[in-house]
């Protein structure tokens, strides 16, 4: 991503607009079924699943005060602010942690008891799942996932349990991080969610987003989806207390199998596509994945090899669309104090697909295969049509802020000279839209540069008739 993407606000990247849940559920047989629930707009998932284990295991032994107790520690927390590192405590437990103010930086948060801080346990990111420990059983056929997910093809994980289901969806749609997955997505997916009939429904195309399920009659009424990923049921040796039900998989799934009619009740464990990838394996990844299995490299240590390795590779695919970007802004030259913005030229995709020829294979070198198709497809995804509005959105606010300092910087009472009053009012409204802009957008120097333009608002308004000047006021 280009310093402009990097600079986006990590918060404002993540918040999907959507309301997250968690569920702890206590095993206990009906009607003694208890269960604690936490809410967010804000899906930091490591972060609140660890929160959530720590409130139920004292609710479920305790009772119902610790949920008063810990909605009291929860409303002492500051507010969220990206690059601050941050303390918050929760039931005599400190979570240290910083939220980063660039979308493709991060740093892990720990916990300790507050009688024993020297003992920390470090967490993954708080936006993130185990990288590893969910992918895992499908891992050989990363390359594959990332693809699909990159095209917003419609994807349904089929599990035994809500754990494996959720993590696992939550894994896919970060595969493509820090490029913002755009299509709605689905960790656990229910015959009760209202959209149960329009996914259901086989005489309609799916929808390109991502669900994970755990009712088996979603293998039967989900066989029109033309990509499913079935997981292993869990080891029926394994203990069910395991807090990781991804370690209770028996099996990792090393078969693709494409069809083009899909029958998961009668199948096993396996990655069903109709799907035919663009790119070849990076065959380096995973061999250097499978050495670190074999010497028993940390889990959280695999983790974050594969995120630096998929977030590579998702920033070495948007390179050239960002050069190509970059040639659809107005020159400097063309930018004046006092006249309209010239407007960004409109992206023409068959003139990327020329630069992308005339860069040669330098530009994308860990690429290989039909990355010619790769972008095609890509132009018609909700991916990439929600990175183009952004960075439209970027390259406006850009270009307001070169007129800005263009009007900061000029002689006014010069060009004030010989105007007509119609035109000099036409300025000073447009000098309050900026004002109005700069209050509006979180700019660096704001206050300065708003003070410049007050300044350049009242000299418009001592050029202006008296008669005039009395109705601005």
């Amino acid at each position: 991503m280009n310093s402009d993407e990097q600079e986006r606000s990590f918060l404002e990247h993540v918040n999907d607009q959507g309301i997250m849940s968690l569920i702890k559920i206590a095993k206990r047989i009906w009607p003694n079924l208890e269960s604690v629930v936490l809410l967010s707009r804000f899906p930091f998932v490591s972060l609140f699943n660890y929160m959530l284990g720590l409130i139920a295991v004292e609710y479920f032994s305790t009772g119902g005060e610790v949920i008063e107790t810990a909605c009291h520690d929860i409303d002492q927390w500051p507010l969220l602010i990206p690059g601050e590192s941050l303390s918050l405590p929760l039931l005599g437990h400190v979570f240290e942690i910083t939220f980063p103010d660039k979308i493709d930086r991060y740093t892990l948060p720990i916990i300790y008891k507050k009688d024993l801080p020297s003992v920390a346990i470090t967490l993954p990111p708080a936006h993130e799942v185990n990288l590893f420990k969910c992918l895992d059983p499908i891992l050989i056929h990363i390359h594959l996932l990332w693809e699909m997910v990159l095209l917003n093809e419609p994807i349904v994980v089929i599990a035994s349990v809500p754990t494996v289901c959720s993590e696992l969806v939550q894994a896919l749609v970060s595969l493509i991080w820090p490029l913002k997955y755009a299509s709605d997505y689905r960790p656990f997916f229910t015959i009760h969610n209202t959209e149960f009939n329009e996914y259901s429904a086989k005489n309609k195309t799916p929808p390109g987003l991502v669900i994970g399920v755990t009712n088996p009659f979603f293998t039967k009424c989900l066989q029109h989806w033309p990509n499913i990923i079935k997981i292993a049921d869990l080891n029926k040796n394994s203990p069910l207390e395991s807090q990781n039900p991804m370690e209770m998989l028996n099996g990792k799934i090393s078969k693709i199998k494409k069809t083009n009619s899909i029958r998961v009740v009668e199948t096993k464990p396996a990655v069903y596509t109709q799907y035919t990838p663009f790119l070849k394996k990076d065959k380096s990844i995973l061999k250097n994945i499978t050495s670190g299995s074999e010497s028993n490299r940390p889990c959280e240590a695999q983790s974050a090899l594969l995120r630096r390795y998929f977030m590579g590779l998702t920033q070495i695919f948007m390179i050239p669309l960002e050069r190509y970007f970059s040639t659809l802004m107005p020159l400097h030259k063309n930018i004046y104090a006092f006249k309209s913005l010239p407007k960004l030229k409109d992206f023409d995709a068959d003139e990327f697909m020329k630069s992308l020829k005339q860069a040669g294979p330098e530009l994308t070198p860990s690429l290989k295969g039909d990355l010619s198709g790769l972008y095609r497809k890509f132009f018609d995804t909700l991916n990439f049509k929600n990175w183009l509005e952004q960075k439209r959105l970027e390259a406006d606010k850009k270009l307001e802020l070169l007129q800005i300092q263009l009007l900061c910087d000029y002689d006014v009472n010069k060009w004030i000279q010989g105007k007509h009053e119609i035109e000099v009012l036409d300025q000073y409204m447009n000098i309050k839209k900026k004002i109005d802009f700069i209050e509006t957008n979180k700019i660096e120097a704001n206050e300065q540069i708003r003070l410049k333009l007050k300044s350049l608002l009242s000299t418009f308004v001592r050029a202006l008739p008296e008669d005039i000047r009395s109705i601005l006021k």
